[in-house]
């Protein structure tokens, strides 16, 4: 058995599983379960944590450090796109900033981070960076 199984044929072995164990109320555990249903579960990650983690959190220092907040080195007060995205973020964590091209939302942006950003983990990603299938492909592109 491969330890790669996708996740509707993991759940299908589970679901057979269930089924076929004992059909007079015998309680299936980890110590009863069949070995190859034991096995679907003891695969390591091959995923690099840590090291994604990294590259996703240096990938995003280097588009903040990018975006210009000022025009002409004059800064823009943007007080109150700041507290919309503050008031937004209060409620539900995770927000995406949308508008056409060129109005300032990179710079809200980093307005923004700049005032939160020590407080909680900040990650960037640019919009051609999001046409890749998984964030994997994405964060391994420069291997």
């Amino acid at each position: 058995m491969s330890l790669d199984e996708s996740p509707s044929l993991v759940l299908s072995k589970l679901v057979t599983c269930a089924q076929e164990f004992n059909q007079n109320a015998g309680t299936l555990t980890q110590d009863n379960a069949p070995e190859e249903v034991k096995l679907l579960f003891n695969a390591r990650s091959k995923v690099n944590f840590e090291n994604d983690f990294l590259k996703l959190k240096e990938r995003g220092e280097h588009i903040f450090n990018g975006i210009s907040n000022t025009i002409k080195g004059f800064h823009i007060d943007r007080a109150d796109q700041i507290a919309k995205i503050s008031e937004l973020y209060k409620v539900n964590d995770f927000i995406f900033v949308t508008g056409a091209r060129g109005v300032g939302k990179s710079g809200v942006v980093k307005d923004f981070i700049s005032t939160k950003g020590k407080d909680v983990p900040v990650f960037y990603l640019r919009a051609e960076d999001l046409d890749k299938t998984t964030l994997t492909m994405y964060l391994h592109l420069s291997e």
